[in-house]
């Protein structure tokens, strides 16, 4: 609490409550750093590409990803178009993951220039930290990207 008094004790004593000051510049300075953290997650990295038919061809090139989804049984993988003969599932062994299979897998790929990035989805019944062991794996096998798909 704060006081106010007057000199020579004829004036009026006053207490005031600056706890809703308080309380209100910490809401506000509360407010400022979240809009700010939020307008930088929001923002996009805009490019401008080169003009010309030489910009189409290579905006017209599909990617070369493979899509990982985590099941509660094992990992399923689908495959970009001219990927070859690639297993279609991971399965569990004796109920762990097989990360080391799955790297495996990957790892052939990136390296027969058949695969560059991937995209990793998971089921609601499997658990958060196997998608974010997915994401390790495919990075430690060499792709460029990798993100986190939510279809």
């Amino acid at each position: 609490m704060g006081g106010v008094s007057t000199p020579g004790g004829n004036g009026m004593d006053v207490d005031l409550n600056v706890v809703p000051f308080i309380d209100l510049l910490s809401s506000l300075v509360l407010f400022l750093l979240l809009g700010a953290v939020w307008v930088q997650i929001s923002s996009m990295k805009a490019s401008v590409e080169g003009r010309g038919p030489a910009a189409v061809a290579a905006s017209s090139t599909p990617p070369k990803r493979v899509e990982v989804q985590v099941t509660p049984d094992g990992y399923k993988l689908k495959w970009p178009k001219g990927a070859g003969n690639r297993p279609a599932a991971v399965a569990k062994k004796q109920g762990q993951w097989d990360v080391a299979g799955l790297g495996a897998v990957v790892k052939a790929a990136v390296t027969d220039g058949k695969v560059d990035s991937g995209a990793v989805s998971a089921t609601d019944a499997a658990p958060y930290g196997e998608l974010v062991t997915a994401i390790d794996v495919i990075k430690d096998a060499g792709a460029t990207t990798v993100a986190i798909s939510t279809e």
